[in-house]
């Protein structure tokens, strides 16, 4: 463009924009029958029957405001017990979480909590899985933690000994579905996260 050539410094981005329609592809995973990896497109919230949801938490396992823009906040409303005005009268995620957490007021990072999903339980979720992949600083907000990818090996070891657990009570946990680890509030380009 000739505008480059009078303002060399200047920069054009496209940014990210949410795909509005719901989509799966799948692919089958080398050496096995029955595993396959995918994708799923559009809003968290139109996902239905997968056993299991990651949520990307910070080390205080401290959920988004549920008005903020994350997956963390979309789950803690839509996990909620809610009245007629869509006005939470039970934070069920959050106390379960809580809960769960004990005495202990933060996580090492990559550290995977279980709950119950609340209200998620209507589509199809049987737990959900936070784990923490970013860490804050007070001034400078949310950063994802160095090792994301372990992020996901820890989710799939906590799900083989949920699995492992449950065995003879009711069927296996059968699918997870991941976020794009440390895009949300820990601001990496999705491009760099999935490369």
């Amino acid at each position: 463009s000739p505008v480059y050539k009078f303002l060399p410094t200047l920069s054009v981005s496209v940014g990210d924009s949410p795909c509005s329609t719901t989509q799966t592809f799948e692919w089958r995973v080398k050496r096995s029958t029955d595993k396959r990896i995918g994708i799923k497109t559009g809003a968290i919230t139109d996902i239905k029957n997968v056993d299991v949801w990651v949520n990307s938490e910070n080390t205080e396992m401290e959920m988004a405001r549920p008005y903020d823009r994350s997956i963390s906040s979309v789950i803690r409303f839509h996990g909620a017990k809610r009245d007629r005005g869509h006005r939470i009268v039970r934070d069920l995620i959050q106390d379960s979480l809580r809960k769960a957490l004990g005495t202990m007021a933060s996580v090492p990072a990559a550290t995977v909590v279980v709950t119950d999903p609340g209200e998620l339980k209507a589509r199809g979720v049987k737990k959900l899985f936070h784990v923490a992949s970013v860490q804050g600083e007070p001034g400078l907000g949310y950063r994802p933690i160095n090792a994301l990818h372990s992020c996901v090996t820890n989710c799939l070891e906590m799900l083989h000994d949920v699995n492992t657990k449950r065995r003879g009570k009711n069927p296996d946990l059968a699918s997870v579905l991941f976020p794009i680890f440390g895009t949300g509030t820990g601001r990496k380009p999705v491009a760099h996260v999935i490369a």
